[in-house]
């Protein structure tokens, strides 16, 4: 009998003492984080309109020597050349290339 009442005691007691580690933990703390994710944007450079080029065919049959048509020439291939490496310029920030 005295086992009985022990035991008894015992499963009584025991809910008791499992419950008092868990009232005496603190609260957990919600915390807010901020987690920033690259999001992919078209990317449309302003490149602006094309250039009229000094060499165009009609520019070229008003040319009266072989010299100014040279000139002319020359000016446009100049001219392709800097809009050359503005569009490679667009093309490597679109890229992400420095």
């Amino acid at each position: 009998m005295k086992r009985l009442l022990i035991v008894a005691c015992l499963a009584a007691v025991s809910p008791m003492l499992a419950a008092c580690p868990a009232a005496t933990l603190p609260e957990p703390k919600l915390q807010t984080q901020i987690v920033q994710v690259p999001v992919p944007v078209a990317c449309r450079p302003n490149l602006g309109p094309d250039p009229s080029y000094p060499d165009a065919d009609e520019a070229l049959a008003r040319v009266t020597d072989i010299y100014a048509g040279t000139q002319l020439l020359v000016a446009g291939r100049k001219l392709r050349i800097a809009r050359e490496g503005e569009l490679k310029a667009a093309l490597q920030g679109c890229a992400g290339a420095q």
